[in-house]
């Protein structure tokens, strides 16, 4: 198993303000390629179906939290989503757990196992330009959702994705 060490860099929108939070991960990969991560999401498939981690599922310290990311604009990429039990996070530090779909179609379904239990904030986005984990400041995202995971149990948190603003729009809104 070989290991690489990511370098990201988070924003996260507070009202309009946009803080950027440098992160540092170490990600397992293939033998065979270490260019692709293992164990941090699966390769998708055609359906949009992802997966975070291996297969042991919930125990008693961790829950699975899964559903369906609806999207209807038009940008492409992957969907990455993100659980933090601190929102928004301190300064330098990774999200709680996450997954990528590489090539979601939508609507797309997600699981997350392994979350850790208690009260979590979910994100999500397209990561249109590839920005190594952090969102654009024109990356479709979702509104930050507060769900509860309960000890060895599956919970469903639906996310519905949308384009942010252009400033054309922003202005036109601000005139009326």
């Amino acid at each position: 198993m070989l290991y690489r060490l990511s370098r990201l860099l988070r924003p996260l929108s507070m009202g309009l303000a946009l803080v950027a939070i440098p992160c540092l991960a170490v990600v397992a990969c293939d033998d065979d390629d270490p260019a692709t991560p293992s164990g941090t999401a699966d390769s998708g498939t055609d359906s949009g179906t992802s997966s975070s981690g291996g297969e042991a599922g919930p125990t008693a310290e961790t829950g699975t939290i899964k559903g369906t990311v609806t999207y209807s604009g038009t940008a492409k990429g992957p969907l990455q989503l993100a659980v933090f039990k601190t929102f928004p996070p301190a300064p330098g530090s990774l999200p709680d757990k996450f997954t990528v779909v590489p090539n979601p179609t939508f609507p797309a379904q997600y699981e997350i196992k392994d979350a850790p239990k208690g009260k979590l904030t979910m994100t999500a986005f397209i990561n249109q330009f590839n920005s190594q984990g952090s969102p654009s400041p024109t990356d479709p995202t979702n509104i930050p959702a507060a769900v509860e995971v309960l000890a060895g149990q599956t919970v469903t948190l639906d996310i519905v994705l949308r384009d942010k603003p252009t400033d054309a729009g922003a202005d036109a809104d601000a005139a009326q």
